[in-house]
């Protein structure tokens, strides 16, 4: 009533109400993308382990091995197709997306063109020379099923593209479940192999068959693309945003699993080490990622929209936030894992696989690493604050260092000194990405949640590692009693305090009851 009768007071608190509404609005879609994200993700990543379980135990090492390295020459084709294209879409156009649309529409036209274009591309090219470059290299047969991996490299470009479409806008309900669902056909069709028999080129034809099939229901949810006026696009920074992502995307593709695999296969051609190395990597791939599959894209998009207002408080605090919750999310179970590797490969496979363990206690404790150090928060920060090009010169730097390291450890250690290469570049780029970040603005590691939750990992670990059971109960048995003890731990160690309790609070129904018992003085 009283701002009806005062024209000050309406004047006044008029733009700062509209303004909170406009941050509650971005809160929600933030809330809401997060959480199917999440749910997405769990999915994705839990239906990609049983499949590569399933697989691994129909085809056996060194045919999982081989899958492996088809796999892997196709996503460096992924890569030199994707033209920082995916990366582009979510920081340039998350803020676009709230009101901006026309111009939207615009940016994402030229990328998927572009895109279809650069992936048709590689696919003629490998096509005619795949066969040819790898008989001159005595591996006629993998050029052989390299040459028709076309349709997958171009169905799964432009599937990534769309993905990151839906979550610059944040709207990833309908696209997880869609997702989630072709991946389950690839669980049938991993299944059926498992019990039918089958070869590496089966599979292959498989999750060939299975994108296609996303991306043409993803091309169906987001058809308004494609209707409706466009409003033109500045694409001069775009384009450089583009051409440094590109620089980082082939870098972290050298720093990879993937870049391993064809090393080993290169080097080790035949052995059974591609093998090993390959399941390791699929099990440290779903363990470190499954509980953080939500954040991703969603973080990026975020913290750019958070970048474009200039807020550098709000920014540093997201951060803080985002590195606790990668240490406390990742951490666990990444100790608990290396701490029954043996237990783990021998259950889900067969004790044909038990030296892909060390392999696997190797890749994991890289990843522990790399999560205590903040993972991928750093970069968001530097990309979403236009330092991609200090990015792009730390990954080539670390990228190059990864390929050395592999030479040199590769021939003496087979699959436990790639493992232990990546390791090692992927822990110094973090490092360095952490170091440039602070050139930015202080940002201090949460040190105490950091070695807290570390300690509570090790502890909970040490506890439950000599249960006197096997097999799956073993497995089903310490984990419930490293999760109880862990949790147990968590909630009296308390990892947050009262500066993210707000972040908490904010999330809503269910996470903001839970404020009070992980946040200090709260």
């Amino acid at each position: 009533m009283n701002d009806l009768m005062d024209p000050i007071s309406q004047e006044t608190n008029g733009p700062q109400a509209g303004g909170e509404r406009k941050r509650e609005a971005v809160s929600r879609r933030v809330k809401r993308g997060f959480v199917w994200s999440q749910i997405g993700g769990i999915l994705d990543y839990g239906f990609y382990l049983v499949f590569a379980v399933l697989i691994a135990r129909a085809i056996g090492v060194r045919e999982f091995g081989f899958y492996g390295t088809i796999v892997s020459y196709a996503s460096l084709g992924l890569i030199l197709t994707g033209l920082g294209l995916d990366r582009a879409t979510i920081v340039r156009g998350a803020p676009l997306a709230e009101n901006k649309l026309g111009m939207m529409k615009c940016l994402m036209r030229r990328f998927i063109a572009v895109r279809l274009g650069a992936g048709v591309f590689v696919a003629t090219v490998l096509f005619v020379l795949a066969g040819p470059l790898m008989s001159f290299l005595l591996q006629p047969r993998v050029g052989y099923l390299l040459s028709w991996m076309g349709p997958y490299i171009v169905s799964m470009g432009l599937t990534s593209l769309l993905m990151a479409y839906f979550s610059a806008r944040m709207d990833l309900r309908n696209p997880k479940i869609a997702k989630a669902l072709v991946q389950l056909i690839n669980v049938a069709g991993a299944g059926w192999i498992y019990k039918n028999g089958g070869s590496a080129g089966v599979v292959l034809f498989l999750l060939s068959v299975t994108s296609i099939l996303t991306m043409l229901t993803l091309g169906w949810m987001s058809r308004s693309i494609f209707s409706g006026q466009e409003e033109k696009v500045d694409f001069v920074p775009v384009r450089l945003f583009c051409k440094s992502q590109t620089a980082m995307e082939i870098v972290t593709f050298i720093t990879g699993k993937n870049a391993d695999i064809i090393l080993l296969n290169i080097l080790l051609a035949g052995t059974i080490q591609v093998g090993f190395y390959n399941v390791s990597s699929a099990l440290v791939l779903a363990i470190s990622t499954m509980l953080i599959a939500g954040v991703g894209d969603i973080a990026l998009t975020a913290t750019s929209v958070m970048a474009n207002k200039g807020e550098p408080d709000q920014l540093r605090r997201a951060w803080r936030f985002s590195v606790k919750s990668g240490v406390l999310l990742t951490v666990p179970y990444m100790v608990f894992a290396f701490g029954i590797a043996p237990a783990i490969v021998a259950t889900f496979l067969d004790r044909t696989y038990l030296p892909a363990a060390e392999v696997f206690r190797i890749a994991v404790m890289g990843q522990i690493l790399v999560s205590i150090l903040g993972g991928g928060s750093h970069a968001n920060i530097l990309l979403s604050s236009d330092r991609h090009e200090a990015l792009r010169n730390i990954r080539v730097v670390m990228g190059f260092a990864n390929i050395v390291f592999n030479l040199l450890l590769i021939p003496r250690w087979g699959a436990a000194g790639a493992a232990g290469a990546t390791a090692i570049a992927a822990v110094g780029r973090v490092f360095w990405e952490y170091r440039e970040v602070e050139k930015l603005q202080r940002f201090p590691l949460p040190g105490r949640a950091i070695i807290s939750m570390t300690a509570a990992s090790i502890v909970a670990t040490l506890i439950v590692v000599w249960f006197p059971f096997s097999r799956w109960v073993y497995l089903l048995t310490s984990g419930l009693g490293f999760t109880a003890v862990f949790v147990l731990l968590a909630w009296i160690l308390k990892p947050y305090d009262e500066e993210d309790a707000p972040v908490i609070r904010r999330a809503g129904y269910p996470f903001d009851g839970l404020a009070r018992f992980i946040c200090r003085n709260s």
